[in-house]
Order: C-alpha cells, then structure tokens, then sequence
C-alpha cells in the first residue's frame, strides 16, 4: 500500500510521490493489479497519461469503462468498477436511480 497524504495524486503538489511510488511498485512489487483511490475532488483525467509514462515499461493499463461536482462524474467515467455501498439501507428505487 502507498499512501499519498499530502495532496491530492493528480495535484502538481503530490505529483512527484505520486510517480515515485508508483514506479517504487512497478519495480519492486510488480502486482498484478493496480486500484488506486481517490478521495476529495480528484480530477483523474492525467491518469491514463501518467501510467504510460516510458518509466513503467508499459505494466499499467488504464481500463476505460453524474452531475453533483464535476470532478465526480469524471471519476466515475474514468472507473471500470463502481460499487454501489450500504444497499441494505436503501430501497429497490433508490439503487435502480443510482445505476
């Protein structure tokens, strides 16, 4: 696990760890995949960028896969996966809205 606390990933202020780590993992752990998590109002659209970056040998994929923030909808445009939590505290109408 890599942790970036000092900023958001996507920000010129964490950028540099960011990538560091990143590469840190590709060397070293190598895993096999890779789910990185985003908190605040992370704009993801440099991802798919910063994961081709020639220092990664190509091991990392971005997979391409609503309007509250728009930093929101980006990030659910830019997920393969989106977890729908705490269902057993919503009805049957408000799950088939949020899909």
């Amino acid at each position: 696990m890599l942790e970036i606390s000092r900023g958001s990933i996507f920000c010129v202020c964490a950028k540099t760890d960011f990538i560091k780590g990143l590469y840190e993992l590709n060397t070293k752990v190598k895993p096999d995949i890779l789910l990185m998590e985003s908190t605040g109002m992370a704009n993801p659209s440099d991802l798919k960028r910063d994961l081709k970056l020639p220092i990664f040998n190509d091991r990392f994929h971005f997979k391409d896969a609503f309007e509250i923030y728009a930093s929101l909808e980006k990030q659910i445009a830019f997920s393969t996966v989106f977890i729908i939590n705490k269902v057993d505290l919503s009805t049957g109408e408000s799950i088939d809205k949020i899909r």
